[in-house]
């Protein structure tokens, strides 16, 4: 059903040209008054002709208005206040009528880094995206372009601009421009001149993985897996050839398989691992990927696209252990954004010498250039602590004559210098070290180090390669457990991505999707009394330090109502019909993992259909799950039950209740009056925020209250104050804990890879830092005791956008926001949260105390000028990664920690003007 917005926007499609869809110089356009769909006076301004505001349904207040600077008018959308939903506005586009390219052209900027989505979607429902792009905004004025394409469409589509949060967003430009196939193929023929036969930037590997490459995300390195070089192993490019193989004595121990490649082969098991990403610029003309490995097992080579396998070819390397070429031809896709290649293999193999090219079959094996540059860290999670040294190795490979290596490091604030200059000799293989620690005044957060080699020219002979490296402080509980930290997430049983939580500073993890299969009940007993158990991966997390919480969760079809399959997810989470069935599978997982596992989450948004139903129809809206007449009484129900047999093991477990959410209210409401306080020993909510984070009534502050603030009308009237001076905060009448949300989710880019992808990365990643950081700081400031962050396994591979990723790029290496959050957990742990201040006008300060230390985390507000921090021999100050602040430096939009031995030393930050 369309509100009278966009049956406005639709009259204005009419007479349009196709090449060109949208044209608005808001210099230069006229405005009219804008349509108040609230009918509440909420929505206010005016916008010029063809945009049309869609927030009517939100409770937003929004002004539109035409702006002048330095004799430059523009948009100004400003959305002040933000209740539910948000800022929207429009322009309605021509319904293609078959395959339509079009490049989008933009010129905005925000002064209060709001976060706006721009994209094609569906005028009606279901309302979703055909395409969308969220650009970096910063205070200076920036040009975005975009290329994407559009097939038939039987209904009306428009162009679509939301706001998250508050904030303003300023438009100078606008511009859609349409294009036929054969058009966009003569734009393509233009960029190809000048591309490389080889698109393989890195094709022998004498230093192991290089940057872009990436194991199975369910795949265990060092333990389950062996990846590094084997220099007694040289493949047919002259190089030391990269060498995989599984842990025997694991396979013998039954180690479970990520992937079977031959169904009638019960015992394959297979090693998944993807090569860096590459561009293919023509994409209308076909190419070939080849490979050389060795081996004695069966395998597959893929091309992967933008989340697709595009081609695949099986080959069987025989028993001959020689090395054999292997290739697949593939049709590229246009407008794809990466390409990459997945090799899987069985056993253990060695590869070498990787091509991708035009043409129809693989010419004889070349490099991209004439050499190439090797980088290798040896922490399998890229970091390294500041008590170790800041040194990588490099190896060049190649006929480099009078070659040198150059290379530069950059650093999170784009700061950049050079390393020293390597004379190389004309040796093939000629491998070093080099040190990167060039910024003694910010020596901490992430850093890139790029390398290339030029010959006696100056001219460059080989391809830029890149490692970004994190230079961190080693967390307060390396190694150890830390029961009492707030800090967790969400990551499955890899050794590397252990290894990059803690490093990050987080001490839990929570299993759902990422470990539901360790612990979840469909996963354990299949058969009613035949259990199956995974005691290695949950052994994994706890030998380095990472505390479990353990989810509840999931019935196996013969305990639910299940009539037919429909998805093999949805369909787990079924109501079990005996609630003693499923008290019988808490007692066994909670008496098996006793010492193990102390805290249990039961089940997971049992408020949403997905996870909690009792049937399935076709025909109903959305995926089609119902629940039953009374959900929240049956989920209070199925949480009495599991709190009474996980006591009935062992008193002192913790077993987490309401699963409630930012919006929840009424569900938190009716758990409670189902006994949701008697029966839960926390009170658990899920938020995932997209406004400002870092202030009083800010989205998290409003989350908590919609989540767990009827709880605090039980509170006892002695509840522990821990707000604004004067005020007390009601606390529900059991702990608190956050344990499934994010404020990055859908806005993680590629952090501060630049020449791993093979397109533009426009992040800016200072912002999404500062959004995580702000958004765990606010939530302790509402005495949340644990943050679970969703998620460090909701990653793949480059291209396609995973909503859903935290901590990691796309490829599951971590990114720049977790250097921060090593930042913040370093100050932070053995901290208790005191109150929240208003330090200054638009300046909150979060005010934490530990036995060795006391921390303020100011925070300003969007927009606010700059705030002098005050000068005290007592206080500290550092930066959002950890480095300290330079004298005369300022609080601008980033947080900023200050830090003292005693509370009463930070009291010079209040009222400083």
């Amino acid at each position: 059903m369309r509100t009278a917005g966009v049956v406005a926007l639709l009259a204005a499609v009419a007479g349009v040209r196709a090449a060109e869809w949208i044209d608005t110089d808001f210099n230069s356009a006229a405005f009219a008054a804008v349509h108040d769909d609230s009918k509440e006076g909420r929505i206010t301004g005016a916008l010029p002709k063809g945009w049309g505001d869609n927030s009517g349904w939100a409770k937003v207040w929004v002004d539109f208005s035409r702006a002048e600077e330095a004799q430059k008018a523009f948009l100004r959308v400003n959305v002040t206040r933000c209740e539910n939903g948000m800022c929207q506005f429009a322009y309605m586009l021509p319904t293609p009528e078959g395959e339509t390219y079009l490049h989008l052209t933009v010129s905005a900027r925000s002064r209060t880094g709001a976060r706006a989505q721009f994209g094609v979607r569906l005028a009606g429902a279901p309302y979703h995206f055909l395409w969308d792009a969220t650009p970096a905004l910063k205070t200076e004025w920036r040009d975005f372009s975009y290329d994407f394409r559009l097939d038939k469409s039987a209904v009306p589509i428009g162009l679509w601009i939301n706001i998250q949060g508050t904030g303003q967003l300023d438009l100078a430009s606008f511009k859609l421009a349409a294009f036929t196939r054969e058009e966009f193929t003569q734009r393509l023929a233009v960029k190809a001149e000048g591309e490389p036969s080889n698109l393989i930037r890195n094709s022998r590997m004498p230093l192991g993985l290089q940057s872009g490459w990436s194991l199975s995300r369910d795949l265990s390195d060092g333990d389950e897996v062996e990846v590094d070089s084997d220099e007694k192993m040289l493949g047919p490019s002259g190089a030391p050839s990269l060498r995989l193989r599984f842990n025997t004595s694991l396979l013998s121990a039954g180690l479970s398989a990520p992937l079977k490649l031959w169904s009638d082969d019960k015992t394959s098991k297979t090693i998944q691992i993807y090569s860096e990403p590459f561009g293919v610029v023509m994409a209308t003309e076909p190419h070939v990927a080849s490979i050389f490995l060795r081996g004695s097992d069966k395998g597959k080579l893929s091309v992967v696209c933008d989340g697709r396998t595009i081609a695949q070819k099986p080959f069987d390397l025989g028993r001959s252990n020689n090395w054999q070429r292997v290739d697949v031809g593939f049709k590229p896709m246009l407008l794809a954004r990466a390409y990459g290649l997945l090799i899987e293999c069985a056993g253990k193999f060695w590869l070498d010498g990787l091509q991708v090219e035009r043409g129809q079959a693989p010419t004889e094996y070349h490099s991209q250039a004439a050499c190439e540059v090797a980088l290798g860290c040896a922490s399998p999670a890229r970091v390294q602590f500041d008590d170790e040294e800041a040194e990588i190795s490099y190896c060049v490979t190649g006929e480099p004559e009078r070659g040198t290596l150059k290379a530069k490091v950059v650093n999170v604030y784009g700061e950049e210098k050079p390393l020293p200059d390597v004379t190389l000799t004309r040796k093939f293989l000629q491998p070093g070290r080099m040190r990167y620690d060039v910024f003694s005044d910010r020596p901490l957060g992430p850093f890139r180090i790029e390398v290339w080699v030029e010959n006696a020219k100056h001219e460059r002979i080989s391809p830029y390669n890149e490692l970004v490296i994190y230079r961190l402080r080693r967390p307060r509980y390396w190694g150890k457990d830390a029961p009492n930290s707030p800090f967790g997430t969400h990551t499955l049983s890899v050794t590397r991505h252990i290894l990059m939580a803690k490093a990050a500073g987080i001490n839990w993890t929570r299993l759902h999707d990422a470990g539901t299969e360790y612990i979840g009940w469909y996963h354990l007993e299949r058969n009613r009394g035949e259990w199956t158990f995974h005691d290695k991966e949950l052994d994994r997390y706890r030998k380095h330090g990472l505390k479990i919480l353990g989810a509840l969760s999931t019935a196996p079809e013969w305990a639910t109502g299940l009539q037919r399959k429909h998805s093999g997810y949805g369909d787990r989470y079924y109501e079990p019909k005996d609630f003693d069935d499923f008290a019988n599978y808490v007692r066994t997982v909670t008496k098996r993992y006793k010492g193990v596992i102390d805290s249990w989450d039961v089940w997971n948004e049992p408020w949403g259909l997905t996870f909690w139903h009792v049937g399935y129809d076709p025909k109903k809206s959305g995926e089609g799950y119902f629940a039953s007449d009374t959900p929240a009484a049956d989920y209070a129900r199925l949480m009495g039950a599991a709190h009474k047999a996980a006591h009935g093991v062992d008193k002192e477990l913790k077993v987490l209740g309401f699963n409630t959410m930012a919006g929840g209210d009424a569900w938190t409401r009716e758990i409670q009056q189902n006994g949701g306080v008697e029966n839960s020993d926390v009170i658990c909510y899920h938020h995932y925020a997209s406004g400002f984070a870092g202030g009083p009534d800010d989205i998290v502050e409003l989350g908590w209250k919609q989540a767990v603030g009827a709880l605090c009308e039980v509170a006892p009237a002695s509840a522990p104050a821990g707000r604004d001076a004067g005020t007390t905060l009601r606390l529900p009448p059991k702990p608190v804990w956050m344990s499934e949300g994010s404020a990055t989710a859908g806005s993680l880019g590629s952090g501060l890879y630049k020449h791993t992808v093979p397109y533009a990365n426009d992040e800016d990643a200072i912002d999404t830092s500062d959004r995580l950081a702000r958004f765990v700081v606010a939530l302790l400031g509402q005495n949340v005791k644990k943050v679970f962050l969703y998620s460090m396994h909701g990653h793949n591979y480059f291209g396609p956008k995973y909503e859903w990723r935290a901590l990691v790029t796309e490829e599951g290496y971590l990114h720049p926001c977790a250097a921060a959050h090593s930042a913040l957990a370093w100050q932070l742990e053995d901290t208790k949260f005191v109150r929240r201040e208003q330090i200054a006008d638009g300046v909150t300060g979060y005010f934490f105390e530990g036995k060795e230390r006391a921390v303020a985390v100011l925070s300003s507000k969007p927009g606010r000028a700059a705030f002098e921090l005050p000068k005290s021999k007592h206080i500290t100050y550092t930066d959002l990664f950890g480095n300290p602040l330079k004298k005369g430096q300022a609080l601008e939009s980033t947080l900023v920690y200050a830090t003292a031995k005693e509370l009463d030393d930070l009291r010079v930050l209040k009222n400083n003007p």
